[in-house]
């Protein structure tokens, strides 16, 4: 199979993946539907397949585990 550099990619499913990425950030900003967040979506194009796969947080990332800083009031 040759890689994205060789061959290319299908613009179609560029356009697919920016959709659901502005889908995504319109719904965090105003609070509608499910956030993805925690979990990973998996699209494949070439079967019409989607997946959403849970991610287990890391404590120990400063972002998002339980030994992250927290603000100040």
């Amino acid at each position: 199979m040759p890689r994205c550099e060789t061959a290319g990619i299908l613009g179609a499913v560029a356009g697919v993946m920016g959709t659901m990425q502005a889908t995504e950030v319109l719904k965090e900003l105003l609070g509608l539907g499910d956030s993805l967040s925690g979990r990973l979506t998996l699209y494949d194009a070439l079967a019409a397949e989607t997946r959403i796969v849970r991610l287990k947080r890391d404590p120990e990332c400063p972002t998002c585990g339980s030994a992250r800083p927290r603000c100040k009031p």
